[in-house]
């Protein structure tokens, strides 16, 4: 964990825009926590020992400090991921049996729950798994990397949310 929390610059405390100041560590493992599947925030009451609020309140802003800073990354790392990079990538996959030469990476969707929502029901209802959700899709590498996140879609969106376009001669993900 100090490590994580060096290399994602976390600040030794977090002053909310409520005025309370947490540690830095606790503030994201506050986060990190109530991100693991499954648990709620009375979950996190108990761990933490903190009012419900305080928690809501660090959660929202942990997430999107760390958006801020580092959400970029999550889309497309184009200082990581290069043609040599994506070469390596194709090479791997084709060397492990793949019939296409030229792939990098692998589609994976995943499904998230959600409560019931009061409004936007049919939007978020996902048929397939019976229930209200948002779908994130990403392109894992083969070294077991998320190389590509997209931005959440409501639940009852069945095709791909990636579309392919040329930079610079290269494929990539829009």
């Amino acid at each position: 964990m100090p490590r994580l929390l060096a290399a994602l610059g976390v600040p030794d405390i977090i002053t909310l825009p409520s005025g309370q100041h947490l540690p830095g560590m606790e503030a994201l493992c506050i986060l990190l926590r109530r991100l693991a599947y499954p648990n709620r925030l009375a979950d996190l009451v108990r761990i933490f020992r903190r009012p419900a609020s305080t928690l809501s309140r660090t959660i929202n802003y942990m997430a999107h400090w760390l958006h801020q800073r580092h959400g970029r990354l999550l889309y497309w790392d184009s200082e990581r991921i290069n043609a040599n990079v994506m070469q390596a990538y194709a090479a791997a996959v084709n060397r492990k049996g793949a019939p296409l030469p030229n792939c990098i990476g692998f589609i994976d969707g995943t499904v998230r729950p959600l409560c019931r929502p009061s409004r936007h029901q049919r939007q978020l209802y996902n048929g397939h798994k019976r229930q209200h959700a948002i779908k994130f899709q990403s392109v894992m590498a083969p070294d077991g990397l998320i190389i590509h996140l997209s931005r959440p879609f409501p639940g009852r969106r069945a095709h791909s949310v990636y579309e392919v376009g040329q930079e610079n001669g290269v494929e990539r993900f829009a």
